[in-house]
């Protein structure tokens, strides 16, 4: 069964995977997506903080960040 569409879930699933592993790139940078689609902006705008200190080159982060301080 396929997560399509379920937005809860997935974040659930990503949470699992940062808890494991907190540093994941892609594992934080999905959660911080799904996080800004529910509308936790706050708790997205942190994700996205972090990983710009991890990769500052990355231009899809800062531009999430900056959509997110919008």
């Amino acid at each position: 069964m396929g997560l399509k569409g379920d937005l809860p879930k997935a974040l659930e699933y990503l949470k699992r995977g940062l808890e494991l592993k907190p540093a994941h790139y892609l594992c934080r940078f999905n959660h911080g997506v799904i996080l800004f689609k529910l509308g936790f902006i706050i708790e997205a705008t942190k994700d996205f903080k972090e990983l710009l200190t991890q990769a500052p080159e990355d231009p899809i982060v800062a531009y999430n960040l900056a959509v997110a301080y919008v």
